[in-house]
């Protein structure tokens, strides 16, 4: 009887106890609830922070402002005329930082090799001597092979084809616009002869064959 008795209290016992390793239910909650939530990432220093619900937004494009050529520069023109007062070419300056960009378009001037400058004043009476010296710039003597040179309004010959016509570019790094619009103003000279860049004053160039008043010019090509 006693030992009866005895595996019933045992077999009570083991009925009663919780299982090895389990815990109770209150604990577990509250376990859960003390565990760290992940966060979302916050947005970039400096950056504003987006509405709930907002699509992501694309970098903002790159503008042609900053591009490495930069703004147009202003333009002047003149249309040159030989002697009987006949347009035969247009010239187009356009100022840079760093001088003046010079095109050229010459048409039914005779063939051959021919200087080109931009003359101190802004006046074209044949024989065209009314345009002055070069525009010297504060050069005092003429020419790209001479010590001292060359003249701000120095330019290399043109070299015109059989037919007459010729589109071409030059760079004047010592010209500027300041100097071409003063008082008196600019032309630009086309000569019967090369320049040779060394003879003084204008380089045994030749008659002045064609001739045209440098003006400021409304629009940029």
């Amino acid at each position: 009887m006693i030992r009866s008795a005895a595996r019933l209290c045992l077999a009570a016992a083991l009925l009663l106890a919780p299982a090895a390793g389990a815990q109770p239910e209150a604990d577990t909650a509250e376990a859960a609830a003390e565990a760290p939530r992940e966060m979302p990432d916050a947005p970039a220093q400096g950056a504003p922070a987006a509405e709930p619900g907002a699509a992501p937004t694309a970098a903002p494009a790159a503008t042609a402002a900053g591009s490495a050529t930069g703004p147009a520069g202003p333009l002047m023109r003149a249309t040159l005329r030989n002697a009987e007062g006949a347009p035969v070419g247009e010239a187009t300056l356009r100022e840079t930082p760093n001088g003046v960009l010079v095109r050229v378009s010459l048409r039914n001037v005779p063939p051959g090799e021919h200087a080109f400058h931009v003359h101190e004043v802004g006046r074209c009476e044949p024989p065209f001597e009314s345009a002055g010296a070069h525009l010297a710039g504060g050069s005092g003597f003429h020419g790209f092979a001479v010590t001292g040179g060359p003249h701000a309004g120095d330019l290399p010959n043109l070299v015109v084809p059989a037919d007459g016509r010729l589109e071409a570019e030059a760079f004047a790094p010592a010209l500027t616009f300041a100097q071409i619009q003063d008082a008196d103003g600019a032309a630009v000279v086309l000569h019967a002869r090369p320049d040779d860049h060394r003879s003084q004053p204008s380089g045994d160039a030749g008659d002045r064959i064609a001739c045209g008043v440098l003006e400021k010019a409304g629009g940029q090509d």
